[in-house]
């Protein structure tokens, strides 16, 4: 009797070791499992993040290169205003001599009524292309400004979704380094392996929410850094600075004048 009782125990014991070594591979294998997409997800964002943090690289690179482009037009346009100072000084002497109907003698040449009037064409079709261009840079200025906020904008948003982004890999990583210390633990399982399964499925859980949010701050098209874009709102003010750079023939001819009176 008492042998039986005993063969029986014994059977019980192996049976109950059987299932849990069983359970305790289902579970090893499942961790392995989960490892595995975490190792590939984890360099397949690692690769994203690189390209994301490239494009704030451009963001700033983009907006330094806008604020060096106000910075040559305040000097271009600085010479560009003396000149319209000094012209509107000769337009006034010249309006004097004009308002009389009589010759006048300018540095040693004398003008008749007639030449005075047609000098003083001259002076006003000169005069206004130069405010027309002084005020195609003032505009480019403030093109220029919209851009450089635009740019500030989207540098200081993507720098927070970085931060944001970095945070919830930290995360990950974190539950990475939680399932291998439970792959070690399971080595010693015993009553708990039901309590450890349900650990490995929560955690599991959790690292696909993770990775579904890291996905979404990535794939978000309409906010994503267009980087074809910005260069070109650079590009049209380079134009346009390159276009209005030199002197034109009217500004080389108000020099000319504008010797000629002083």
């Amino acid at each position: 009797m008492n042998r039986v009782f005993l063969l029986l125990i014994t059977a019980t014991l192996i049976g109950c070791g059987a299932r849990a070594e069983v359970a305790k591979e289902k579970l090893l294998t499942k961790i392995d499992s989960i490892l595995g997409e975490m190792d590939v997800k984890r360099k397949q964002i690692e690769v994203s993040v690189d390209a994301f943090k490239d494009g704030i690289g451009g963001l700033r690179k983009a907006k330094i290169k806008a604020q060096v482009r106000q910075d040559q037009i305040s000097r271009q346009v600085a010479p560009l205003n003396q000149k319209l100072k000094k012209l509107d000084t000769s337009l006034g002497r010249l309006r004097d001599h004009l308002a009389t109907g009589e010759a006048a003698a300018i540095i040693g040449k004398t003008y008749s009524p007639e030449e005075l009037k047609t000098m003083g064409d001259k002076l006003l079709t000169a005069r206004k292309e130069l405010v027309d261009q002084i005020a195609g840079y003032q505009r480019s200025q403030e093109s220029l400004q919209l851009v450089v906020d635009s740019l500030e904008r989207k540098q200081t948003e993507y720098q927070q979704r970085l931060a944001r982004l970095e945070s919830q890999i930290a995360e990950i990583d974190s539950k990475t380094i939680a399932l291998k210390a439970m792959k070690d633990a399971s080595g010693a399982m015993g009553e708990g392996e039901k309590s450890m399964a349900e650990n490995v499925d929560d955690l599991e859980d959790t690292v696909n929410d993770l990775y579904a949010d890291v996905e979404v701050e990535l794939l978000t098209e309409d906010q994503k850094w267009n980087a074809e874009e910005t260069t070109a709102e650079i590009d049209a003010v380079d134009a346009f600075i390159s276009a209005t750079q030199d002197p034109t023939d009217t500004l080389a001819e108000i020099d000319k004048i504008l010797k000629t009176t002083e």
